[in-house]
């Protein structure tokens, strides 16, 4: 008998596959390559059964639409520096939220352009979530026009899974029939305002750390939960975001330093004393600034493997 399932939890058993409405678990057959073809949280799977008292066995991943994921590359002795290493986080998404925590340390911008540029590559929509806006040290709404200024267009919530704030216009953005993953550091309050939006805690949440106010990493699972006809796809928490080969990605963040790198007198300007430089050009006139260019030399460097990119 052939099945269509959906990939709803992977942890350390036995993944598991909703399966026509019932939660069962699934191996792998013996003819799937796990090497070669990896699944993730969200995959529709194709499965086999032959005895309706044995497990579903999966045999295949159908196409998917959305694939939220990080590429570092890495040299092989035998394949050479074409290599990557991919670690699938969650597909056939909607919308991504990349939520950062606020507290008594400022935004690392630097962390959400490279989460960013990740969340972008997926191909569903993104919104950054500011999270933990009752601890927040610096007014927020500086914070959010700060955000909005690293994207083209780019949507941000300020909210707090604590007070209640924003979690309504977050609701909005999860429309029925919607299937949403959260993205971020461990402790950023993922799960948590996972359970807000839910209305009841059926995600185990950690204690706060009182010397920087943020949350230990409880999620070890890649699963979906769902509630009034959505989905949320709580991932683990990322300490190190890869981007290799995250063209698309690169591009939506950084559309204002690439549209004014192509402005420069010289195709190869490295964006440093070369006369005609319009990137150099913007920095003097402070409408880009010397941070925003770093970031991108070095994200552009890790996407094309070039560590000599300018």
């Amino acid at each position: 008998m052939n099945l269509t399932g959906q990939l709803i939890t992977l942890d350390r058993t036995l993944p598991l596959v909703r399966i026509g409405g019932e939660d069962r678990r699934a191996e792998y057959a013996a003819s799937f390559s796990r090497d070669q073809i990896r699944v993730t949280v969200g995959d529709f799977l194709q499965l086999s059964q032959t005895d309706s008292d044995a497990a579903p066995q999966i045999v295949g991943v159908l196409p998917r639409t959305t694939l939220l994921a990080r590429r570092i590359c890495r040299e092989h002795p035998s394949i050479g520096s074409g290599a990557f290493e991919e670690h699938l986080l969650a597909a056939n998404f909607d919308r991504v939220f990349v939520v950062c925590a606020l507290g008594r340390n400022s935004v690392d911008l630097d962390y959400i352009e490279r989460q960013l540029v990740a969340a972008y590559e997926g191909g569903g929509q993104v919104t950054v979530v500011l999270n933990k806006t009752d601890l927040a040290r610096q007014p927020v709404n500086e914070l959010v026009e700060q955000v909005s200024a690293l994207a083209e267009d780019l949507q941000v919530v300020a909210c707090s899974a604590e007070t209640g704030e924003g979690i309504e216009d977050l609701r909005a953005l999860c429309p029925p029939g919607s299937m949403n993953v959260f993205f971020g550091r461990s402790g950023v309050g993922k799960s948590t305002l996972i359970n807000a939006l839910i209305g009841s805690e059926v995600l185990a949440t950690g204690a706060i750390r009182e010397r920087d106010h943020a949350g230990r990493h409880t999620t070890v699972a890649r699963q979906m939960v769902f509630a009034d006809d959505r989905s949320y796809f709580d991932t683990p928490g990322v300490r190190s975001i890869g981007n290799y080969l995250h063209e698309v990605g690169l591009e939506e963040v950084f559309t204002d330093v690439i549209e004014l790198a192509g402005q420069c007198r010289f195709r190869d300007c490295k964006h440093e004393i070369e006369p005609g430089c319009a990137v150099r050009q913007a920095i003097e006139k402070e409408t880009l600034t010397e941070r925003r260019l770093q970031s991108y030399q070095a994200l552009a460097a890790e996407v094309t493997g070039d560590d000599q990119l300018p």
